[in-house]
């Protein structure tokens, strides 16, 4: 089940138990989804011992974020190379387009050379 589940099952008017650890652990999987550090929230002190109680201690951002961070990385990585390939094969288009004209320039002004003649070639013909 996911996360919302586990909360309002273990939460809700008329619940017949509560699983601590588990709404704990429901709450902390979604933290990066709502915006919220395990630092934010904390845990729960006592006074009486100087400690935080058992169960209640703050968790690691790291260790509860590097699962998420690992699938942002690889998502990042593909988003990469998929536009590395698309800016890439747009790039190898342009350069095959840019000989093509280069070529087709080159022999249009090889043909207009054969029609060309100097002013001493021309006759009047009347």
């Amino acid at each position: 089940p996911g996360a919302a589940d586990i909360i309002y099952q273990n939460l809700k008017v008329g619940a017949t138990s509560t699983d601590f650890m588990s709404v704990k652990n429901a709450f902390q999987s979604v933290y990066q989804k709502m915006g919220v550090s395990c630092t934010d929230v904390g845990g729960l002190w006592s006074d009486a011992d100087n400690n935080y109680y058992a169960g209640m201690e703050p968790c690691d951002d790291a260790t509860l974020f590097a699962g998420t961070k690992e699938v942002e990385a690889k998502s990042n990585n593909a988003l990469a190379v998929i536009l590395g390939s698309v800016f890439g094969g747009l790039f190898a288009i342009m350069l095959i387009m840019w000989f093509v004209e280069k070529r087709r320039v080159k022999q249009a002004k090889a043909e207009l050379a054969v029609f060309k003649t100097s002013g001493d070639d021309i006759k009047d013909l009347n």
